[in-house]
């Protein structure tokens, strides 16, 4: 069955915490409760960039063409695993994401920022 959505109107973490209700309306004008358990919700939270990317670059016709979130703040926390931090970004709406690493790999990519702002600054002074 094919839902075309035409609104999403609220969600609902159901009380024992182990689902959740997305509210929509269809494009007839009716609403439609979808029920998802966390883990069919989290692997929806890890496909959704994928295929927006995909869709954008379809739609463009451009291969680079990417969907950015403009980045607000961010925070690295540590882990109960002391070998791992994490990493939650937040854009100017609020939403959020988090991602867990070790520590080497944030080493690695505090580097890398450097680095690209290091050349964005030579690119510009020159």
């Amino acid at each position: 069955m094919r839902i075309d959505v035409q609104a999403l109107t609220e969600f609902n973490v159901e009380t024992d915490g182990h689902s959740v209700t997305l509210q929509v309306i269809d494009a007839m004008g009716s609403p439609v409760n979808l029920n998802l358990q966390v883990d069919q919700l989290g692997q929806l939270a890890m496909t959704l960039p994928s295929l927006i990317d995909a869709a954008i670059r379809r739609q463009y016709g451009d291969s680079s063409f990417r969907f950015t979130y403009p980045m607000e703040s961010w925070v690295v926390e540590q882990a109960i695993d002391p070998s791992l931090v994490i990493l939650t970004m937040r854009t100017t709406d609020g939403f959020g994401v988090s991602f867990s690493m070790p520590r080497s790999k944030a080493g690695e990519m505090a580097d890398s920022i450097d680095v690209g702002v290091q050349t964005e600054l030579e690119l510009i002074t020159h």
